[in-house]
């Protein structure tokens, strides 16, 4: 447990680097051509987190994905979860909330009562931030 507590730490530690908003939509679209031309799952998830630091719902969605699946990240349900969380608490209502609701309740039905907690505490504690970890 202090070993994924660890890691997890890691993947929501303050940022350190200076970003704006229009490079946070370009990391989001370098995670994308990542993922088109080859399945680059490491290269997508660099990207991702650069674009979720600064509150995209999307990439804090797409985080989720690949933490639930273990693409190009250790498969990790409380981080897929709190990414989850915070993509459904930032989209609109609409599909796009609906389908982050969804992997939320899937990664939930994985999940311990003390990982959803921790999960929902990682949520809580995150603020978007014009930089980005490590």
């Amino acid at each position: 447990m202090f070993t994924q507590t660890k890691k997890r730490a890691a993947d929501t530690s303050r940022p350190t680097s200076r970003l704006d908003a229009a490079e946070g939509k370009e990391n989001l679209s370098a995670a994308r051509r990542a993922l088109k031309t080859g399945d680059d799952y490491v290269e997508a998830v660099k990207w991702y987190r650069l674009a979720a630091w600064q509150g995209h719902a999307g990439a804090q969605n797409n985080l989720g994905v690949m933490y639930s699946q273990g693409q190009g990240v250790p498969l990790d349900d409380v981080l897929s979860y709190m990414w989850f969380n915070l993509a459904a608490s930032r989209f609109p209502p609409g599909k796009d909330r609906d389908k982050a609701l969804k992997g939320l309740d899937l990664v939930a039905t994985l999940m311990t009562s003390a990982q959803i907690a921790e999960a929902q505490e990682l949520a809580r504690e995150w603020r978007p931030r014009s930089e980005h970890p490590k």
